[in-house]
């Protein structure tokens, strides 16, 4: 029961990682939550994260945008006037391919976190020639310099495999909320890999909420995409585990 790690306890600002459990049960908090900060895939404000967090009375709430903190000024105040604990970090994708997910533990990892993504970004920039772009791989990155005051999570087991030969501290097998997720777990017990279990949340389980980020996510979704909402394709549809457990 133990190898099952659903939620973060953090300092507001930083987070630090621990168990939470009570007569046997978890303390559920959806810490892998995109704001509308991820452009045109997810639709809710910082506040209306933390909102929804309160309602709820969930210990804490984390958001996770894709390469980017650019929502952390306005989740930590929202949160703090809230009084719940803010759990922060970042998608790191390279190529449209989600690498891993990175939680910042204290202001070394902040740091460490916003050298990456400035790489990524700076990697990824469509208006740099391609024969002028310098070459970033985050995994190699990681290998040479570390990730002190990060927690890694991925469900790449070929990168999280990767990532042990520096170092098992801080690491996890991410185990996707709603998914099959026997195999991962098989497979970290043979790597004495922790794991945690994460949904990627976009929209809120409300009814009437629901109903209308939905239909938000998916015309972002088409939006981007160039296509008209009937004509999204099945993996640009709402998954159930994208909707914030209530």
């Amino acid at each position: 029961k133990n190898e099952l790690f659903l939620a973060f306890s953090s300092r507001l600002y930083y987070t630090n990682v621990k168990y939470i459990m009570k007569d046997n049960n978890f303390f559920y908090s959806p810490i892998h939550m995109r704001s509308y900060f991820s452009l045109l895939q997810g639709c809710l404000s910082p506040e209306e994260l933390c909102d929804y967090g309160c309602e709820h009375n969930f210990p804490a709430i984390g958001m996770i945008d894709i390469n980017n903190m650019y929502g952390l000024t306005r989740f930590l105040e929202a949160a703090r006037r809230r009084g719940i604990k803010p759990v922060t970090g970042a998608s790191i994708r390279l190529g449209g391919q989600e690498l891993f997910t990175a939680y910042i533990i204290n202001r070394e990892g902040f740091s460490r976190l916003c050298s990456i993504i400035s790489n990524v970004l700076l990697y990824e920039n469509p208006y740099i020639k391609t024969a002028d772009r310098i070459s970033y791989d985050p995994v190699a990155d990681l290998l040479a310099n570390g990730w002190a005051g990060l927690c890694l999570v991925s469900d790449n087991l070929p990168l999280v495999q990767r990532l042990a030969l520096h170092g098992k501290k801080e690491l996890y097998v991410k185990l996707t909320w709603g998914k099959s997720f026997i195999r991962e777990v098989r497979w970290a017990r043979q790597q004495g890999l922790p794991v945690m279990a994460l949904n990627t949340a976009v929209v809120r389980a409300h009814s009437m909420e629901n109903k209308k980020d939905t239909f938000l996510y998916h015309l972002l979704r088409a939006i981007d995409t160039n296509t008209t909402i009937g004509n999204l394709c099945e993996k640009e549809q709402l998954y159930p585990y994208q909707r914030i457990a209530g």
